[in-house]
């Protein structure tokens, strides 16, 4: 029976007591008391088993061949059975590609597949594992007997965890899985041959586990694999579809993409990664767990019951093979002691004087094999891959044709040359179609720093807040300079190390922080989850017609007895394709229809007969004047990338510490201005003045924007340039807003104000009005237009006397 025709268990749960009675079995396991979760593949099956099957084909195979039976069994599994002595046995897959768990609890021990259902069932305190913490944050990957939670172990992969009385024994599960990983006496040379022998195997592979209502998982993360996937997909007719994921990092993949196609994008993770912490229960290593989980959320979504994914696919190239010899491995070890992030960074909580050691009592073993990788993921990835198809219900199963017993015992009976190095291709480029170099991608260190330039405001807010400060462990003082060091392309830690203590301080919050550890999630819609417009389609905050924004104030009292009222107005987005004079007028329009239909008494005494001038955001007029270009319309030279490196950047803004902005100051200013402007800038550093570049670039050049993450669309995502001839500008839209407000408030029009203003400063661009620069500039004093989502660009500004008989 294939697994899509049962309803398959997403978690079982039980306890063991002290006096040997097993309690609370999952349901549907029967009077064969074995549960199982995921699938499994007895000698001679063509399908795989699951569910009720799958446990009847483990007690069969225990019954007739004892426990080391379940070393036959071929697939991704965990299972629970009473053994004849009545005692409790766990065990998984060689490969630890499902998880499983267990605590002792005060009337016994209490085991599953879910961490959140352990603590939760067996009323245990729910408490972080502090050393596994600092080992996380120190660069741990992999994943030991101790977990994230003070109290709950792991059975490790081909384990064996016996439970009698209360009493816990660990053994192995059997010496056979030293042939997936022991290296080969007589290797077989990979040559030409090997290729249809490959693809034939990995498609039987596939054929085994495709069934109804499955769906091939297929990523550009890994374009080789998705390749080697499709093609035994294909050669195995089997009734498959694809949903294939891409990997952004923010440019041209801003449209919903195509029938069939996941967007992975950072927008997507700052919405998605508090719930997929929840999922995953223990924080992730790398960005490559986010696009395993909304690979398969997008698999729930389309109604797919089964999913077939690569997992297993980078052990069988080169450059997933750090570890193949004793030497290797010592330089592998140098190389982490190189990369590893300082311990100053901890706090005070995750100070130990054993913090040298490691933290498994029994890690896990050093493989030396050809298919070691396998072993040294930790079954970390594995872990996640399952409890990601767990949380999507009764409904997602997930395995891996790369995971196949025979396919691996073929793979690991090959010599080096199967797995390629230099310039010679491994046999799953071969077997793919895929050119030696074509299939590559960014590494994982690589998209971790694109998308962490996407997202570093959500950094910076997680590494600046109180509880990050007051947690104990970390050094948030030390942390948040080598954040500020890597903005400014000093990086003493890299983006991924960055991730780990982002996604510590979450993970907490979630687990620790919250009142309720199994809290109900709530359901995002698809378009946030399959797409990102970053922003592009967010709703403004809700803002009422002649009132402030929120935490701004009308009023502002300015020097000489005056008081200005500032009235800002909401509008939709902009584009190069709006109409500026429509545009503004029609808003203009608008604010004195609602101040006649809808002012109040104290509106009009501020009103009626009082100076007035209209004031504009010139980012929404270089934007209409199509001065304002996407970040990946942008291709910046040579000379950009090096000069960018000299500019000081801050959480605040980059300004020209950006190649993008460095290639718009170079396009505006010239090459050979913005070089002798950098040169001469240094020079005066080094003499202790600034503001020498900007003052020789010329004030256009320090008007240039670059993406601000707390902006609106499309400022955000944007780079542009001031507008051009701001004050001929505001003087065309004086004409413009005459015309179309009452001839009352025409005759008391001042004009018009084109502002660059922030919670920083004030800016005056251009000006067609009575009062000096600077008068206008004290009126937006505290910047009551905002800088975020509301979307109030524009504002109509009353002035009166302080004081009035």
């Amino acid at each position: 029976m294939r697994p899509t025709e049962v309803d398959a268990m997403s978690t079982f749960f039980g306890h063991v007591s002290f006096d040997g009675d097993t309690k609370a079995w999952p349901e549907g396991t029967g009077s064969e008391c074995c549960a199982l979760e995921g699938y499994v593949l007895p000698v001679g099956a063509q399908e795989t088993l699951s569910g009720a099957s799958g446990s009847d084909a483990c007690m069969r195979i225990i019954e007739s061949e004892g426990l080391s039976g379940l070393a036959t069994l071929d697939g991704e599994f965990a299972v629970a059975f009473r053994d004849s002595d009545s005692s409790l046995v766990l065990a998984r897959d060689v490969l630890g590609s499902r998880p499983l768990y267990y605590a002792k609890a005060s009337a016994g021990v209490a085991f599953g597949t879910s961490i959140a259902t352990i603590i939760d069932k067996a009323e245990l305190p729910c408490e972080p594992h502090l050393d596994v913490v600092r080992q996380y944050l120190l660069g741990e990957d992999r994943r030991g007997v101790e977990t994230f939670f003070a109290g709950i172990s792991r059975v490790l992969p081909g384990e064996v965890v016996r439970i009698s009385r209360g009493e816990v024994e660990r053994t192995v599960l059997t010496k056979e899985k030293d042939q997936f990983f022991s290296v080969p006496s007589n290797p077989r040379r990979a040559d030409h041959t090997c290729v249809e022998e490959f693809r034939s195997r990995l498609g039987d592979a596939v054929a085994r586990r495709a069934g109804k209502s499955a769906a091939l998982l297929l990523t550009t993360v890994d374009p080789v694999a998705a390749a080697a996937l499709d093609g035994a997909a294909r050669a195995s007719h089997a009734p498959l579809d694809s949903l294939s994921l891409s990997a952004s990092t923010g440019g041209p993949e801003l449209d919903s993409g195509h029938e069939g196609e996941v967007r992975a994008t950072p927008q997507g993770l700052k919405n998605d990664l508090p719930r997929m912490l929840r999922v995953f229960e223990e924080p992730p290593t790398s960005l490559t767990s986010y696009f395993m989980w909304l690979h398969l959320h997008a698999c729930r979504q389309e109604g797919r019951s089964l999913a077939i994914d690569s997992y297993g696919a980078r052990a069988l190239r080169a450059p997933a093979r750090a570890h193949r010899s004793v030497l290797s491995r010592a330089f592998a070890a140098a190389r982490r002691r190189e990369k590893a992030v300082p311990a100053s960074l901890l706090g005070s909580a995750l100070h130990r004087d054993h913090a040298g050691q490691r933290v498994a009592p029994e890690p896990l073993p050093e493989y030396a094999g050809p298919l070691a990788p396998l072993g040294y993921a930790g079954s970390v990835e594995a872990e996640q891959r399952a409890k990601a198809a767990q949380a999507f219900g009764s409904g997602v199963a997930v395995c891996s044709p790369f995971t196949d017993r025979a396919f691996l015992r073929f793979y690991a009976s090959l010599d080096d040359t199967a797995f390629g190095a230099g310039a010679r291709p491994s046999l799953i480029e071969a077997a793919a179609d895929v050119s030696h170099g074509e299939g590559t991608t960014l590494t994982d260190g690589e998209r971790e720093t694109a998308w962490f330039k996407r997202i570093k405001g959500t950094y910076f807010a997680l590494f600046s807040s109180q509880s990050f400060g007051t947690r104990g462990w970390f050094n948030q003082a030390e942390i948040l300079k080598a954040y500020d060091a890597h903005i400014n392309g000093r990086p003493s830690l890299s983006a991924g190390q960055l991730w780990r203590f982002a996604c510590a301080e979450l993970w907490a919050r979630l687990f620790f922080d919250a009142d309720d550890l199994r809290e109900e999630q709530h359901e995002w819609e698809d378009s946030a989850l399959l797409a990102d417009d970053n922003g592009q389609s967010l709703p403004p905050d809700p803002h009422t017609p002649l009132t402030a924004n929120a935490g701004k104030q009308l009023d502002l009292a300015l020097d000489g007895d005056v008081v200005a009222r500032r009235y800002p107005i909401q509008t939709e987005k902009f584009s190069k394709e709006s109409r500026m004079d429509e545009e503004i007028a029609g808003y203009v329009k608008g604010f004195f229809k609602e101040l006649d239909e809808r002012g109040t008494d104290d509106d009009r005494h501020a009103t009626e007969g009082r100076r007035w001038n209209f004031t504009v955001s010139e980012k929404i007029i270089a934007i209409m004047q199509g001065r304002s270009w996407f970040v990946w319309e942008i291709k910046p030279s040579f000379a950009a990338k090096q000069l960018s490196k000299f500019v000081t950047r801050t959480p605040a803004g980059i300004g020209l510490g950006d190649p993008v902005t460095m290639q718009l100051a170079i396009n505006e200013a010239g090459l050979a201005r913005i070089t002798y402007a950098a040169a001469l800038g240094a020079l005066g550093k080094l003499r202790g003045k600034r503001g020498v570049f900007y003052e020789l670039a010329g004030a256009d050049v320090r008007a240039i924007d670059g993406p601000t993450e707390y902006s609106v669309y499309p400022s955000n995502v944007s780079a542009k340039l001031p507008p051009k001839d701001p004050d001929q500008v505001a003087e065309h839209l004086v004409r413009v807003i005459r015309d179309v407000v009452p001839a009352r408030f025409a005759e008391t029009f001042d004009g018009v104000v084109v502002m660059d203003a922030n919670d920083i400063g004030r800016n005056v661009l251009g000006l067609s009005a009575t009062q000096e620069r600077a008068h206008y500039e004290a009126q937006f004093a505290d910047n009551p237009l905002g800088q975020g989502s509301q979307q109030t660009p524009m504002a109509v500004v009353f002035e009166r006397p302080a004081r009035e008989r």
